[in-house]
Formats: C-alpha cells, structure tokens, sequence
C-alpha cells in the first residue's frame, strides 16, 4: 500500500537539499562515517557542523559538544581550554 501510495509528495526543494546532501559528501569516505557525520549534523549542535569527522574531531571539543548534547550537564565546560594548547590537553 505504501508503494502505491505513500500520501508524500516530494518538491524540488527536497529533492535539491537531497543532492546537496549527496554533492557535499566526501567519496573518499566509509558509509559508516558519512552515516555518523549526519547524523551528528542533524542533532543541531551551537557551533558545530561536522564535515571531516577525523579532522573536526581531532581537539575534542566538538566531542565533549555532542556529549552535552547526548547527555545534558555531563561535561563541565569550566575545564575546557578552547582551543586547546598542545597535545595532552587535547586528549
């Protein structure tokens, strides 16, 4: 019955932010991580946008973001240097 008919009636408009979502996508990467990098975009994280999960990822603080996100009050911003200053405070 949902094949026959769905009641959804795409627009152009859908179907021009599906092909952005498509152009905007890195080829290089695994299915799992374009999955992950959407679904990180689609939560509406203030001051976050994912496009190179390693690279956006690599200071911490986008993951301590998606942690505060995932689990309100869980990270105390109080000690996290923005941007951080050398390699063991990243990590």
């Amino acid at each position: 019955m949902f094949n026959t008919c769905p009641g959804l009636n795409a627009t152009e408009e859908d179907f021009a932010a599906a092909k952005m979502l498509v152009e905007d996508d890195d080829p290089e990467s695994s299915q799992e991580e374009r999955v992950f990098k959407m679904w990180i975009n689609s939560l509406n994280i203030e001051d976050c946008y994912i496009h190179n999960l390693f690279e956006d990822f690599k200071e911490g603080i986008n993951l301590a973001r998606l942690e505060d996100k995932l689990v309100p009050g869980s990270v105390n911003w109080k000690k996290i240097t923005k941007p951080a200053k050398n390699r063991i405070v990243k990590v």
